[in-house]
């Protein structure tokens, strides 16, 4: 039979591989968590449009930070679509230049982690619905980003 001791030792050892397994699996750009600089571009335009914020959680929610003052604050949900891959959807409201209400703005993307972890790339549609949830505009472009690190003083 086994001892106490020798019991207690393979919990131990049943612990350790269980925690290794999750690490790993969340290894270097195998997670979108964390506060992500993302640079904007729309197909047949010139240059980046925009700079958003984009923060992500470990439960698959996350929420956009616009630089457009024409765009409200989005929220979303993201999942892991394989290594280091992701797809997203959020949503913001969208303002004309008085500040009425000028639609909602549906993101759908595809992000990819590059293997330090650190920088992304993907591409994105937009559908820009109006009150009554037509689509009544669509366009697409591509992204980059940078995860925010803690850098010394």
């Amino acid at each position: 039979m086994f001892s106490k001791t020798k019991i207690q030792l393979l919990w131990l050892a049943a612990a350790l591989m269980i925690a290794c397994t999750t690490i790993s699996a969340q290894g270097a750009g195998q997670t979108l968590e964390g506060a992500w600089l993302i640079s904007i571009s729309v197909d047949g335009q010139q240059g980046p449009v925009a700079i958003d914020m984009a923060v992500f959680d470990a439960k698959g929610s996350y929420r956009i930070i616009p630089s457009n003052k024409g765009e409200s604050e989005g929220a979303g949900a993201f999942q892991r679509a394989g290594n280091r891959e992701f797809r997203s959807t959020h949503t913001q409201e969208l303002y004309d230049p008085q500040g009425n209400f000028a639609g909602i703005a549906k993101v759908i993307a595809i992000e990819k982690v590059d293997e330090s972890g650190v920088a992304l790339m993907g591409t994105y549609r937009v559908d820009v619905l109006n009150a009554a949830g037509a689509v009544i505009k669509q366009f697409t472009g591509t992204i980059t980003g940078k995860l925010v690190v803690p850098e010394r003083l």
